[in-house]
């Protein structure tokens, strides 16, 4: 494994992860909405979740389309994949951030 593939590991997990808290907070806060510290504590999570994921899919987007590389860096199926992945996920967090 090359460090470009064990970057992209790192930014899907760190995506899944987010995921993972915001589906275990909406869960927790439908349930049990009188634990306001474990949904505040589930919060901070999300949101540090989120800020590590857009920060690496920054650092990424600026590798993969620098212009001033001396070579076009190759996208291949898996980043073609991540990327629309990134959009899709991108748009799902901002209609779920307006519903809250």
């Amino acid at each position: 494994m090359n460090w470009y593939d064990a970057y992209v590991t790192l930014v899907i997990v760190t995506k899944i992860v987010f995921v993972t808290v915001l589906v275990i907070r909406q869960i927790v806060k439908i349930r049990s909405p009188e634990h306001t510290a474990l949904i505040e504590y589930l919060t901070r999570w999300e949101i540090r979740a989120k800020v590590i994921f857009h920060v690496l899919m920054s650092m990424l987007l600026i590798y993969l389309f620098n212009p001033w590389q001396d070579h076009m860096t190759r996208i291949d199926y898996e980043t073609r994949v991540m990327l629309t992945l990134f959009g899709g996920l991108t748009l799902l967090t901002v209609a779920t951030s307006l519903t809250n």
